[in-house]
C-alpha cells in the first residue's frame, strides 16, 4: 500500500489538498485526510498530483539522428514531466515508410524507452509528399497514424 499525502488534486475549477490511497495498480481511497500505518508513505506538500499525460507530437529522432535525440533521452525527460505515453513523429532515417522500417522502430522502442511509445507511420515514401506507402502493409503494427509531421 502507498499513501500519498498532502498532494493537490484538481477538482471542478479548483485544486484541493487530498490524500490518496493506492494498493498496487488500484486507487483505493481519495479523502483530505487518510490514515493507514501499513502503507509507506510519501509526502506531496505543494505538488499536483494528476492522471499520466500523453503527448501526441514527439521528435525521438531515433534512428538516424541520435545527436539530437534518442529513444531512451526522449522518453526518460518525459517521464520526468509526467508523461506516461508519447506519439513519435516519423522524422527518422530511416522513415518508418515500410514494414521492414516500422519494425525496426517497434524494436528499439521495446529495447529503449522508459514509457509508453506510439509510433507515426510516413504517409508517403520517405516523407517526400508524392508517392503513398503501402498503407495495409504496416497497419498491423504499432503505429497510431500516418504523418508526414509538415
Amino acid at each position: 500500500m502507498l499513501l500519498l499525502k498532502n498532494g493537490k488534486i484538481a477538482t471542478g475549477n479548483e485544486l484541493q489538498q487530498l490524500d490518496v490511497l493506492i494498493d498496487g495498480k488500484n486507487i483505493v481511497k481519495i479523502a483530505p485526510s487518510i490514515d493507514n500505518s501499513s502503507a509507506k508513505v510519501v509526502d506531496l506538500q505543494g505538488k499536483l498530483i494528476a492522471p499520466g499525460l500523453i503527448d501526441v507530437h514527439v521528435h525521438l529522432r531515433e534512428p538516424g539522428h541520435t545527436r539530437k535525440e534518442t529513444i531512451a533521452t526522449g522518453t526518460e525527460a518525459a517521464a520526468r514531466g509526467g508523461y506516461t505515453t508519447i506519439a513519435a513523429m516519423p522524422n527518422t532515417s530511416p522513415v518508418p515508410d515500410s514494414l521492414e522500417h516500422v519494425t525496426l522502430i517497434e524494436g528499439l522502442i521495446e529495447k529503449d524507452a522508459k514509457i509508453r511509445v506510439l509510433p507515426y507511420a510516413s504517409i508517403t515514401i520517405n516523407e517526400a509528399g508524392k508517392d503513398l506507402i503501402d498503407l495495409e502493409s504496416v497497419a498491423a503494427t504499432t503505429i497510431i497514424g500516418y504523418t508526414d509531421d509538415g
